[in-house]
């Protein structure tokens, strides 16, 4: 069994988390889907779909603009699609591009904010920020503390074979630096100290970057350490859900699920 998948078995599945490097970006379950004190504290005005088939664009009238997707928790499920030129990944990247573009919230959903809401995630980080299968897959499992269908990671490595990303540009390579930064300092637990004095120094940053592999040898004792720091930030993430008092304007809301009881990620 992979090691990282093995560490992250029997963890319970938290409701929603951040995305790692990109704070503006939940990825939830039905839960954080429904819920109305979620959505308005923390002002998410986007919200991805991944799973229409069971799960309802319940605050469409509401304010919140929908991208709907109708993937299923099975293994032949397909997101990147090459037989209808990747329709979906360029029908994501310009609804998220337009999302950040006006300093929006964005919630990525799915039935257990797992398997689906992982490979749409994934998928984005790819084409937009230029990275690797592996380091996305990665990135979303840290966020998640759990990982995605061996298929569905398997999609997501053929379509890096493709060698299809979004052209760089000098913006783009910022964020694309400062998403593989926050990555592998989360990985390697690099601390910076503030003090440390400008060097002068210029870098020049390569493709070739992608290519970078971390070993995870350790990979228990890096999840270890980070498990305290995680738990403090979802507390305060959660606490919309965990405290659910239901005003007025949300008691109809909140008596309609909006997923059925299909099992899924």
């Amino acid at each position: 069994m992979n090691t990282l998948r093995r560490a992250y078995d029997d963890k319970p599945l938290k409701p929603v988390s951040r995305l790692t490097g990109l704070g503006h970006i939940f990825i939830g379950d039905q839960e954080s889907l429904s819920s109305y004190e979620f959505i308005n504290q923390n002002k998410i005005t986007r919200i991805i779909n991944c799973a229409g088939t069971h799960c309802m664009n319940q605050f469409a009238g509401e304010g919140v603009v929908y991208l709907t997707f109708y993937l299923l928790d099975m293994d032949n499920s397909l997101f990147l699609d090459e037989s209808n030129n990747y329709s979906n990944l360029f029908k994501l990247v310009e609804f998220l591009d337009k999302g950040e573009q006006n300093c929006e919230n964005i919630l990525i959903g799915s039935v257990l904010g797992k398997s689906r809401s992982m490979l749409v995630t994934a998928s984005y980080l790819m084409y937009k920020y230029r990275l690797s299968a592996q380091i996305a897959i990665d990135i979303c499992s840290q966020s998640r503390r759990t990982r995605m269908r061996s298929a569905f990671e398997a999609q997501l490595k053929d379509f890096e074979s493709k060698n299809m990303y979004q052209k760089l540009t000098p913006e783009l390579a910022i964020s694309e630096f400062a998403m593989r930064n926050t990555h592998f300092n989360r990985i390697f637990r690099i601390d910076t100290s503030v003090q440390s004095s400008s060097t002068g120094l210029k870098i020049q940053i390569h493709d070739s970057i992608r290519d970078i592999t971390v070993y995870k040898e350790n990979i228990e004792v890096i999840n270890q350490q980070t498990e305290k720091e995680d738990e403090e930030q979802s507390s305060e993430i959660l606490k919309p859900i965990r405290q659910i008092t239901p005003g007025p304007q949300a008691k109809n809301i909140l008596k309609w699920r909006s997923c059925s009881p299909f099992i899924g990620g």
